[in-house]
């Protein structure tokens, strides 16, 4: 408005002055036209007026406005001075803060049980820090009032209002928070401080201490009694193992006739165990033969022939017997897990003299499903490993165990003058004939020994009718 004004009365004395030379430069020839001038000017010096007037009233409004300059400027002054208190309170709380906390670590360092009090003068601080937080708010509130009043001076008395009492409910707060904090706090101290308190804490944690030991002691009991209950010994169909290398690790050590279920999807039933040369399973036998004419069918092994009889159970052997075996059946999942799993399964081949029971040899044979379900057969047999030793390192050849030509072969097996692989070969390769190989007459194994001192047999015919037992392991 001052501008305006001032604008206007430039103009219009720019005006009078060019009237005035045009009637001093002209007053000759213009005198007819001196009396409409003098016209004019009166007119124009009520303009004059009218525009002195109003500036005058804009010079009186721009002064007024500038006496109130310096009571804002006092008003941002004391805001300025209250947003300064309110951050040196806020560093004040921060190091009270602090030294709570070093308070708590120091207190930490009590008994165990004074930890319930700690957690509470923890919640506490947390407490504080929330109205910290809220304190930080208002600050950033009120800063924001602060650069508005700056940016709009029609608003800045709304706004230092409104800070101030911001402000105010902020320090109102911040110090409600802190009593409260300094009265829990005090309250910890005095309970921390109780003697007695302390001394029943520690008789509850020497209590608690002695009852932890019994505990312990009671629970080791109870372990060793599920341990005990839970075992799978063999000792009854509930207990039965796998197989009796389980039966040995779970420390039965004893020789003898135990109950195994090598999977789930067969029944328990009972097996002889050899647990004294390292818990191997008998699955299947050939009894010793002095007769010809045995009952002896080309798929025993496999199909578990004669698989209840006694003389498995508990490995007697028993004169012109027919060969008896568990089957493929009852161990064929123990074979596929033990392939799915990568371990080695192996079957233990024992041919025994059929003039002395106690004159072996033996050989070690790597068993898989394949070979499990096809042993002794004329089905398809892939050749597997078989060596000395059960290393499987030791004087080691491949072949297959079943039908070839007209007999059944050990193809590889070879009876010399010492077990083990030791010593010079004494005869032939091993084999037996079933009821439809060529002159099923002759029983159990042939040694192929002939009437050969070193092994034996002279039974029939100086070398049939020799035992044999298969083992798994």
């Amino acid at each position: 408005m001052l501008h305006c004004s001032s604008l206007r009365l430039l103009l219009v004395a720019m005006a009078v002055a060019a009237l005035c030379y045009a009637a001093r430069a002209s007053s000759a020839s213009l005198e007819p036209t001196i009396e409409s001038a003098n016209d004019t000017m009166t007119i124009t010096a009520k303009d004059v007026l009218f525009v002195t007037e109003g500036f005058n009233t804009s010079i009186n409004a721009a002064a007024q406005d500038l006496a109130t300059l310096p009571q804002l400027a006092s008003r941002l002054a004391n805001l300025s001075a209250s947003l300064a208190m309110t951050m040196d309170a806020t560093d004040n709380l921060n190091t009270f803060q602090q030294a709570i906390q070093q308070s708590i670590e120091t207190l930490q360092d009590g008994a165990a049980d004074q930890q319930l009090v700690l957690t509470s003068a923890t919640a506490s601080i947390e407490a504080l820090s929330d109205s910290l937080e809220q304190t930080s708010t208002a600050a950033a509130n009120t800063a924001s009032a602060v650069i508005n009043v700056q940016d709009s001076m029609a608003s800045a008395m709304n706004a230092q209002q409104s800070i101030e009492a911001s402000t105010m409910s902020a320090q109102q707060s911040i110090y409600a928070s802190t009593i409260s904090a300094q009265q829990s706090i005090n309250a910890r101290f005095d309970l921390l401080a109780d003697d007695s308190l302390v001394q029943s804490l520690s008789t509850a944690i020497s209590h608690n201490t002695a009852l932890l030991g019994q505990l312990s002691s009671t629970v080791s009991s109870l372990a060793k009694d599920l341990e005990a209950v839970t075992k799978l010994d063999g000792s009854s169909p509930s207990k039965a193992a796998r197989v009796c290398r389980d039966i040995l690790a779970a420390g039965v050590t004893a020789d003898g006739t135990y109950w195994l279920q090598p999977s789930s999807l067969v029944t328990p039933f009972q097996a002889y165990c050899d647990m004294t040369n390292g818990g191997w399973t008998l699955v299947g036998m050939v009894h010793r033969c002095t007769s010809y004419g045995v009952n002896e069918p080309n798929d025993w092994f496999v199909s578990g022939f004669n698989r209840d009889d006694d003389s498995l159970k508990s490995n007697q052997d028993v004169n012109n017997r027919s060969p008896c075996a568990h089957g493929r059946d009852r161990f064929l999942g123990y074979v596929q897990d033990l392939a799915n799993d990568g371990e080695r399964s192996i079957l233990k081949i024992v041919i025994h003299a059929e003039g002395n029971f106690a004159q072996q040899r033996t050989w070690y044979k790597q068993n898989n499903p394949n070979v499990f379900t096809t042993l002794l057969t004329t089905s398809t047999q892939g050749a597997t490993p078989t060596c000395y030793n059960e290393a499987m390192n030791k004087g080691c050849f491949s072949g297959i165990i079943g039908r070839s030509g007209d007999v059944t072969s050990f193809e590889g097996y070879v009876i010399r003058t010492s077990d083990g692989g030791s010593g010079d070969a004494i005869g032939g390769t091993v084999h037996m004939r079933q009821n439809s190989d060529g002159s099923p007459e002759f029983s159990a194994v042939c040694s192929s020994t002939g009437s050969h001192g070193g092994w034996s047999d002279s039974a029939q015919d100086g070398h049939w009718g020799n035992p044999l037992r298969i083992w798994l392991r």
